[in-house]
């Protein structure tokens, strides 16, 4: 007795598109405002890149870009308030107190330069953090 033929099963494919398998957008179409190369340029190390992402979650979004506007000579200038001490000791390892006048560190893997500045004796603190690395770095 002969075995029955069996059919071939054909897949169909739908002519709908899929939804989130686009393909990354060409880089003449990133984004070319300020805050967007200030997170790409951050997030090129796994410290920084930390520390600017704790740093947005906790004073959100509008008071970092407004930071980024603010910017001058390649320094990004971050009012201090405590929680900033936790975000920093996580980020780069560095334990800081109210007790410095004036604190410079550099990061271990893109040699990024932080500083922590008070200008008087009553003046608050000021966290300056580079925008852009050293260029001979890594």
């Amino acid at each position: 007795m002969e075995e029955p033929k069996r059919r071939k099963r054909v897949r169909r494919r739908s002519n709908k598109k899929k939804k989130g398998n686009k393909p990354p957008a060409p880089v003449s179409e990133w984004p070319t405002d300020s805050f967007n190369l200030l997170i790409a340029r951050f997030m090129g190390c796994s410290c920084c890149g930390y520390f600017l992402t704790s740093y947005r979650a906790a004073q959100g979004h509008e008071t970092v870009a407004k930071t980024v506007q603010t910017s001058t000579d390649n320094w990004l200038n971050l009012s201090w308030y405590p929680d900033l001490t936790t975000i920093v000791r996580q980020a780069y390892g560095l334990h800081i107190d109210g007790t410095y006048t004036h604190l410079s560190h550099c990061c271990e893997e893109c040699q990024r330069v932080l500083q922590l500045v008070q200008e008087g004796e009553t003046a608050d603190h000021t966290l300056r953090i580079q925008i852009m690395p050293h260029p001979l770095a890594a």
